[in-house]
């Protein structure tokens, strides 16, 4: 019972610890905030890619301190001072597990911290196992350089070192009391996945080939690339103003010329009807004129002999 207790509060010493968030502090001592930069997370990798490798490195000794800290804390208070008889890769494992939790979920952000791949590879070296951080540096360096993709490499890394951890500790490789094996399992195990789970936006990437690759890049160099890109956002956003400004232009002549030509079509009508009453005028004169013509003939034709024989004689 007591044993277990102390396990507790071997987590709670790695949580306190974690909750240092390294990216934070240094990118706020030069006056950026690393959660609004790239993609928001205060880890290492994105502590390279916003601020350099000056910053990432920092970052990356910084996270990997409070890990190894912490472990010499309780093993220093449990195992030197108290003299519990626990496993020291276990009490390791306890310890460095409430300190990948602190990393990745702080309280005070919200429990939006870091994805815990730097916390993760400071307790691989805690255990002090050759093969384990060659093989590890090997894994992770290897898919990095052959395909830049960080978060690949640390996936693939955490969950290889798992299976070479039960591999070492069943065959005797690795020294591990056999009663905490089970707890030491479970937690190596819950780390893999932790770390997994945090990378569940990049592997979403990865499956649509959008995930981002990584370079190291000095301070100027993301400062000059950076500035290159505000250039191409502006002119992009200049030709999209200019494209819009063209097509609202478009659309007003448009609409002036269909005004025209309906201002002329109204005008065509008014004429044509305007020359339609002249004329319908011009037949009814004709009209009438014909008519009266037609009854001056037809009263001198019913006219009497002796009109007609007066007329003749005045002539």
């Amino acid at each position: 019972m007591t044993e277990r207790i102390i396990c507790l509060v071997c987590l709670v010493i790695g949580y306190g610890f974690g909750l240092l968030q390294i990216a934070h502090i240094y990118s706020k001592s030069k006056n950026v905030n690393i959660r609004e930069k790239g993609s928001g997370n205060a880890g290492t990798t994105n502590m390279f890619r916003v601020m350099g490798i000056k910053a990432g490195i920092i970052t990356l000794l910084g996270d990997c301190a409070k890990l190894v800290a912490a472990v010499l804390v309780t093993k220093l208070i449990f195992l030197t001072w108290l003299h519990y008889d626990i496993d020291p890769t276990a009490l390791a494992l306890y310890t460095g597990f409430g300190c990948v939790l602190g990393h990745d979920f702080p309280f005070y952000f919200h429990f939006k911290g870091g994805k815990g791949m730097a916390t993760t590879a400071a307790l691989l070296c805690c255990f002090g196992n050759w093969q384990m951080i060659v093989v590890g540096v090997a894994i992770f360096f290897g898919i990095v350089i052959a395909t830049q993709y960080v978060s690949l490499g640390s996936m693939t890394t955490v969950c290889a070192e798992f299976i070479l951890f039960v591999i070492l500790t069943q065959g005797g490789w690795f020294r591990l009391n056999r009663a905490w094996m089970p707890d030491s399992y479970i937690l190596f195990f819950l780390i893999a996945a932790l770390l997994v789970f945090q990378h569940r936006k990049n592997i979403k990437r990865l499956k649509e080939h959008r995930e981002t690759k990584f370079y190291f890049r000095t301070a100027q160099q993301i400062q000059e690339a950076e500035e290159k890109h505000r250039e191409t956002q502006v002119t992009a956003k200049l030709e999209h103003v200019q494209q819009k400004a063209e097509k609202k232009v478009d659309r007003l002549q448009n609409r002036a010329e269909k005004k025209v030509a309906a201002a002329q079509s109204k005008a065509e009508l008014v004429q044509n009807k305007a020359d339609y009453k002249n004329r319908k005028v011009q037949l009814k004169a004709e009209i009438k004129q014909e008519k009266n013509r037609n009854w001056a003939g037809k009263i001198a034709e019913h006219a009497p002999k002796s009109l007609k024989q007066n007329d003749s004689e005045n002539e």
